[in-house]
């Protein structure tokens, strides 16, 4: 199945937006994944952030957001409480269910997120995540120093696919969307 070719890593600072979007670029086109949200808009210490993922093609999902302060970069999506993430093709998965909620935290600004659906299940044990009960986050300093060392090549923010010894080849396909769910007073 055809893939993006690599996208340059952008010199400069580390952005973890730019890991955003390098996920996005990545996948593969005709893996059509798409998001509906429940509001577009949060007012922040009252309403909650939720929204449906689905896919044309069965795999395993995850969701990674930027939140509005640009300085915490999560993995939401399996987490602590809820690691069933696998998805069938044409299905949508309600997220959060049961079990966890994400509230609008503020400040005021747009949460950036990453919604991808794997072909086979990935392992994030080498991108430096640490857990911040029930999510896992990426240290913006710890996750410069990995980007650093993954110039021109697939986001390390993804993972790597973990694959059976039956499964050879084993597949990096996924397919992604982005979505913006923004918060207010």
């Amino acid at each position: 199945a055809p893939t993006a070719a690599p996208v340059a890593t952008p010199a400069g600072p580390f952005n973890a937006l730019d890991e955003i979007d390098r996920i996005f670029q990545q996948r593969n086109r005709e893996h059509s994944v798409t998001v509906a949200l429940e509001k577009a808009q949060v007012r922040i210490g009252r309403d909650r952030l939720s929204f449906r993922v689905s896919s044309s093609r069965a795999g395993y999902l995850y969701v990674l957001m930027v939140g509005t302060d640009r300085q915490h970069f999560y993995k939401l999506f399996p987490n602590a409480v809820d690691e069933r993430n696998r998805v069938a093709a044409g299905q949508s998965v309600a997220l959060p269910r049961s079990g966890w909620i994400m509230v609008a935290g503020g400040p005021p600004g747009a949460n950036q997120f990453v919604a991808v659906v794997s072909e086979n299940p990935r392992d994030f044990g080498d991108t430096g995540m640490v857990a911040v009960d029930p999510f896992a986050e990426f240290p913006l300093e710890t996750a410069a120093a990995i980007a650093a060392t993954h110039p021109g090549t697939q986001s390390p923010f993804l993972g790597t696919p973990r694959c059976s010894a039956r499964t050879s080849p084993c597949s990096d396909e996924y397919g992604a969307a982005v979505f913006t769910i923004e918060e207010i007073d």
